[in-house]
Parts: structure tokens; C-alpha cells; sequence
């Protein structure tokens, strides 16, 4: 025989209280009276013999300590003897990790399919099974400790729900071990998708579906188009999974403001991936959405992203000039108006600023130490700094750029006869 609650046979103690009552029970006194009539009569209603009170007494003593023995046994809970090939006690161990997401034909998630068979075997278990239940995705969430609630169980693992993390059951595992070694004839459940690790004893319940078939977007950045209003460009990264039988076609849909903007169709090969850039236009705030389908498509948390378009930052730029050409000054203003850059304009003896923009402008004036860490825009350069090598020659003509070119991005479709060029420096790069 075992008890189910053994920590109840503490009170056994309780036994103590009536045995010294009885042993130091309050002996009669003698006490002078005037007369004994009055108890000769009672002794004669009452006579008794001394055997018969003394089995009294020890079978009052023997009653209340078998009503405590009983009461204390019921408390413990005994059970019969357990056959080696009983369970006395389960931990069930779930994977809640993003991939029990995947849904088969009938529109059932895995988490869902191990939900079911759990509750199946967890019916089959006898009425005083001791059951503990152990949620995973990357770390281990114990919501039941030992505990013979089968009700509760049940509420509890259906209250279960995925999470967008990926599964890590070993530390999972390790808990579950401990929780089985406080119980004799235990076993540990595990529900999941994956095979469990090498090395460790379980009772698996696949949930796997037999045919998976994933495509997903793995990797997303926007930012704005330099020098561009309202324009930005989208990095969209989708790949394939390595576990498809064939290639799949997948189509690409980019909308902006709820409208439409474009319409991609890919075709990948079990695992791998296809990188794209798309341009895009809009305005500052609205919500690009970029959503990927695929027939067959299981798993379809990774098929969608939402995003703000960005804030537009003007670039900032850094203007040094010894003698600053108006024209430059004229283009950079203009930039300034349309409110694609910032411009701070300084002398050469305000170099270096204090503040570090996003591009310099050099202009008949190059520092000592080049910046290393930013672009730089060197006009008509005096002298050698950093990687550029200038060789100041004296003016020269080149009457060969005044023909009209049509590859030559300044002077296609230019008059050629208002066009002259001069060449003062080599530049050595």
C-alpha cells in the first residue's frame, strides 16, 4: 500500500494529546462530609464493578485514537500497490514555438492537432495520476506542478497559444526531468513538431505534417531616395524553405495607402532566396503593406509585413570654399528650397566642424587631414590631400567635348556652341 498524500502522516503526533490525558487524568479527592446516605444510594443505583470501569476507560482511549488514525489515513490518501507497467505520474511537455503555427488541409494548426492528443492519453491515465504540464517556445514556462486537477489540466492546456519565437525545448526537457524524478513509475509527453533532442527519454507525439510547404519574407528595410521627394526604396528579401519538394511560385503584392503600387511573381527553388529593391512613392506616414502568397502555403506569419513610410531627412552638407563660385552656391540654394539637404557653409579656418554631416563640399580649398568617414565633393581642387593627387597646369582648351555626345549625362542635347570646357588640373586617384 502507498499513500497519494503522504505529507498528511505528520499528524500522527495528534495521538500524543489523548494518551497524556489519560495517563495524567485528574485522580478523585477525599473530602469530609456530614453524611453518607446521599451516596450510599447512589452507589447502590450505580454499583458497577472495578474490572468493568477499568475496560471503560481503555476502551475510550482505544475509540479516540482510532477515530484520529482514521481521520489522519483519509487525509493520506491510501491506494493500492502499483504494477510496474502503471503511470503513476506524466509531465506534458508543449511546443509553443511559431512553427506549431502551420496549418494542414483542414485548416488545423499543429499546437491544435497536439492539443487533442494530449487530452486523449491524458483520459486513458488512471483517476490519481499526478500530472504536471510544461509550455516551451524559447524558454520554459512550467504552468503545472504535480498536481491531480484533472480539470484544471485540461483548462490549462487549452488555454495554450503559439508565439513567433522559435523553439528551444532542451531547457524544457531538463525541467520535465525534474519534475519526473519526484514521482516513481513517471513519464514525460512530448507534443511538438520536431524530433526530440538525442540522448533524452520521452514519450514523443509527433505533429509534424507530412508534406510541408513554406515561403516567407526574411528580410525587410526601407529607407528614402537621396535627393528625392516622396521617394523611397524598399529592400524585400523572400526565400524559400528547404524542406519543399519543388519549386514554388510566389506572387509579390506591395500596396501603399490600402492602393495597389506593385506586383511581383517569383519562382524559387527548395531553399533558396530572391533579394529584390523596389522603388516606391508616397508620403511621409502612409502604411506600406507587402504581403506573399503562395498555394499550399502552411505557415503564414512570415507571408506579410506593415510598415510607416519613413520621415524624410534632408541631407546635410558641409560647405568649405576659400573663394565660393557663385553658380555653386546658386545650385546648393536651390537644393536647399526644395528641402533635399542642409547646408552649413563655412571658411576653410573653421575647419574641422564640430558636427559631422553627411557629405562634404571642398571647393578651391582641400584640409590637411581628409575625412575618412564621409564622401567627399572636391571642385576645382588647389592643392594634394588625402587620395587625390592634383597637378595644377596652365589653361589648356579641349575643343573635343564640344561635340554633342549622347552617352555624356551634362552635355547631351546642349549647345554646343555656348559650351567650353578648360582643364587646370590632373587629378591622380
Amino acid at each position: 500500500m502507498r499513500f497519494l498524500n503522504p505529507s498528511y502522516l505528520h499528524l500522527l503526533w495528534l495521538a500524543l494529546i489523548p494518551l497524556v490525558l489519560w495517563l495524567f487524568r485528574l485522580q478523585a479527592k477525599r473530602v469530609p462530609v456530614s453524611t453518607l446516605l446521599f451516596f450510599k444510594s447512589l452507589a447502590r443505583e450505580h454499583q458497577e464493578s472495578a474490572w468493568l470501569r477499568r475496560i471503560k476507560k481503555w476502551l475510550s482511549l482505544l475509540l479516540t485514537l482510532l477515530v484520529l488514525f482514521f481521520a489522519i489515513f483519509a487525509l493520506a490518501r491510501p491506494s493500492g500497490n502499483i504494477s510496474a507497467d502503471s503511470i503513476s505520474a506524466v509531465v506534458m511537455v508543449v511546443d509553443c514555438s511559431a512553427s506549431m503555427e502551420a496549418k494542414d488541409l483542414q485548416d488545423q494548426t499543429r499546437l491544435a492537432v497536439a492539443k487533442q492528443r494530449v487530452k486523449e492519453r491524458i483520459r486513458s491515465l488512471p483517476d490519481q495520476a499526478v500530472l504536471s504540464l510544461i509550455a516551451f517556445d524559447a524558454r520554459p514556462r512550467v504552468l503545472l506542478s504535480r498536481s491531480r486537477n484533472r480539470r484544471e489540466c485540461l483548462r490549462l492546456l487549452e488555454e495554450l497559444t503559439t508565439v513567433p519565437i522559435e523553439g528551444k525545448p532542451d531547457a524544457a526537457l531538463t525541467v520535465a526531468q525534474r519534475l519526473a524524478d519526484l514521482e516513481s513509475h513517471s513519464r514525460i509527453w512530448l507534443a511538438t513538431d520536431a524530433a526530440p533532442p538525442s540522448g533524452t527519454t520521452v514519450d514523443w507525439i509527433p505533429v509534424a505534417l507530412p508534406d510541408p510547404l513554406n515561403v516567407g519574407i526574411t528580410g525587410f528595410q526601407i529607407r528614402h531616395s537621396p535627393l528625392a521627394r516622396d521617394r523611397y526604396e524598399a529592400f524585400v528579401k523572400v526565400s524559400a524553405a528547404a524542406s519543399n519538394k519543388n519549386k514554388t511560385t510566389a506572387t509579390l503584392e506591395v500596396s501603399i495607402a490600402g492602393r495597389i503600387a506593385q506586383l511581383r511573381e517569383l519562382d524559387l527553388a527548395p531553399g533558396a532566396s530572391s533579394a529584390l529593391i523596389l522603388p516606391l512613392e508616397g508620403v511621409r506616414g502612409q502604411r506600406l503593406e507587402i504581403r506573399l502568397k503562395a498555394a499550399g502555403d502552411c505557415f503564414g506569419w512570415d507571408n506579410g509585413l506593415a510598415a510607416p513610410l519613413p520621415k524624410t531627412k534632408p541631407l546635410t552638407v558641409a560647405y568649405f570654399a576659400e573663394k565660393p563660385d557663385p553658380f555653386t552656391e546658386l545650385a546648393l540654394s536651390s537644393l536647399i528650397e526644395a528641402g533635399r539637404i542642409e547646408m552649413r557653409k563655412g571658411a576653410p579656418a573653421a575647419w574641422p566642424p564640430k558636427e559631422q554631416p553627411d557629405v562634404y563640399v571642398f571647393e578651391h580649398w582641400l584640409p590637411k587631414e581628409w575625412p575618412a568617414d564621409r564622401p567627399v565633393i572636391a571642385l576645382t581642387p588647389q592643392t594634394t590631400s588625402g587620395p587625390l593627387r592634383t597637378r595644377t597646369l596652365s589653361s589648356i582648351p579641349h575643343d573635343g567635348v564640344r561635340s554633342v555626345q549622347p552617352d555624356h549625362p551634362v552635355l547631351f542635347r546642349a549647345s554646343s556652341s555656348r559650351i567650353a570646357v578648360t582643364q587646370t588640373t590632373l587629378l591622380d586617384l
